[in-house]
């Protein structure tokens, strides 16, 4: 079974087929063996599953990260740590909901195209993970949807354009200009795993190891790369405002 995805007002232009079971997640056993349905399809979860989950993703984990985010501070909610990132990064733009109005939803319905954006317009999405695979899950399927969307919607990259140029006015930012046809080029999951945790292929829940192998899949068929990072993070409160000002 296929969804066709159209135009809210009755447009013909379809902006994507996806296919439902593509969206269903299963795990089932058989006596002693374990089966997993993701992606449409069922795996066993034996050694070789996992070996070929792990060989995909490992490479989306560079040792040296292109992007340097910040402390992640005892007590910052999500939004917090995203408009704090600016304050110690001036190269990138806080985007945490600045967002756009999704075509194939009513005339209020909106989605975020991503928490944080840099100069050479890479997404950045942002997740605390402490609480399991949910939230991960969440995030790799907001970045298809916010992905298909800016390809083929011309009113999704005007209004995502726009806001990052009113964004960037705002706060005296240079040097963040989209070109008004922009499509993102390459995506960066940001990632805080909790209780002082290291982000790594293994240390990520196993079923993110799934939808995070079927996420870059997808993406990079769209012609984006995909990069995994960990955030650091501080059993301490974040710092008084004033003294990032003095250390700048």
């Amino acid at each position: 079974m296929s969804g066709y995805l159209y135009p809210k007002g009755g447009g013909q232009e379809r902006l994507f087929t996806t296919s439902a079971l593509r969206w269903i997640e299963a795990q089932i056993s058989v006596g002693s063996r374990r089966f997993c349905f993701t992606d449409g399809e069922w795996y066993e979860l034996g050694a070789r599953f996992v070996e070929t989950i792990r060989a995909i993703i490992a490479r989306l984990f560079p040792p040296r990260p292109s992007v340097d985010l910040p402390t992640w501070y005892k007590g910052q909610a999500e939004r917090q740590y995203n408009e704090s990132v600016p304050d110690t990064h001036p190269q990138l733009l806080c985007m945490d909901r600045k967002n756009a109005r999704n075509p194939v939803g009513t005339s209020s319905s909106q989605f975020e195209v991503c928490d944080l954006l840099t100069k050479d317009g890479t997404l950045i999405l942002v997740k605390p993970a402490h609480g399991g695979s949910g939230p991960l899950s969440h995030l790799f399927n907001q970045s298809i949807v916010a992905i298909q969307l800016l390809l083929q919607d011309a009113e999704v990259r005007r209004q995502f354009t726009k806001r990052v140029a009113a964004e960037a006015k705002d706060k005296g930012k240079d040097g963040f200009f989209l070109p008004a046809d922009f499509v993102p080029r390459r995506v960066v999951f940001a990632i805080k795993l909790g209780n002082g945790a290291t982000l790594t292929p293994e240390t990520l829940f196993p079923f993110s190891q799934i939808t995070l192998a079927r996420t870059a899949r997808a993406l990079e068929q769209a012609g984006i790369s995909v990069e995994v990072i960990g955030i650091p993070e501080s059993t301490e409160k974040r710092p008084a405002r004033s003294a990032f000002t003095s250390a700048a």
